[in-house]
């Protein structure tokens, strides 16, 4: 079970609830396919986001990225060869 805090706007007041996470609601939840992002816009804005998180010397935003390049279907060869660039250039 996960503690969840609902916070109301129009209220001080703070109300907690427990939701119960079970590995059947995981699972049909990394079976969804909306993860994948178009090919075209959304490609490249995590290239060029990778790239600058990986510049920023920001780990968890470079993981963050990688990961979900991976999860959208980017081809792991192409993403490797833009690391490998990277590591040349920088």
């Amino acid at each position: 079970s996960i503690k969840r805090e609902n916070y109301d706007e129009d209220t001080p007041t703070k109300d907690s609830t427990l939701i119960s996470v079970t590995l059947n609601d995981i699972k049909k939840a990394s079976a969804q396919t909306n993860m994948f992002h178009d090919k075209k816009d959304s490609h490249y804005n995590l290239i060029s986001a990778l790239h600058k998180s990986m510049r920023g010397s920001d780990v968890n935003a470079s993981l963050y990225y990688l990961g979900k390049m991976l999860a959208g279907g980017d081809n792991p060869l192409y993403i490797a060869r833009r690391v490998i660039r990277f590591a040349s250039e920088d």
